[in-house]
């Protein structure tokens, strides 16, 4: 019952499967911007992979669907108290012979090496984007009773 081979097509495109908690899961929908940081890649130096939400499960995973992704018994435990939906990013591609990984980052050029299937990454998902004059203006009307 283990495998004992994997098989991957290298002339698709590398996804992210991007595990989201139950309680932030709502708010994320397909097109939206997520920053993804290998964990071998310092993002201090390099900055994050640009990527886009490309699809998100309408429920939570199951534990089964979640170990048969881990192949880990007690990362599947940890991430279930968390009820995770399970999305898959879109990492952006960059044709620039300069930039290694093959990818678009945050920074000019990214780390120094090919990013491949099966790096753990952490992310962010940019669920709204406001002007910081926007946080000032009703702290404002409120201070001068308006």
């Amino acid at each position: 019952g283990d495998s004992v081979l994997l098989i991957e097509d290298d002339t698709l495109p590398l996804r992210a499967l991007v595990l989201i908690p139950e309680a932030q899961a709502k708010r994320v929908v397909t097109g939206m911007d997520v920053k993804i940081s290998p964990s071998d890649v310092k993002s201090e130096d390099f900055g994050f992979m640009l990527g886009k939400i490309f699809q998100i499960s309408e429920s939570a995973a199951s534990p089964q669907e979640l170990d048969r992704i881990l192949n880990n018994q007690a990362k599947t435990q940890e991430y279930m108290k968390q009820r995770p939906f399970l999305a898959v990013a879109e990492l952006i591609p960059d044709a620039d012979p300069k930039n290694v990984s093959g990818f678009k980052w945050t920074s000019a050029v990214g780390p120094p090496k090919r990013i491949t299937s099966g790096s753990l990454c952490t992310y962010q998902i940019i669920v709204e984007q406001r002007r910081p004059i926007s946080y000032v203006i009703p702290m404002v009307k409120k201070t001068l009773g308006v």
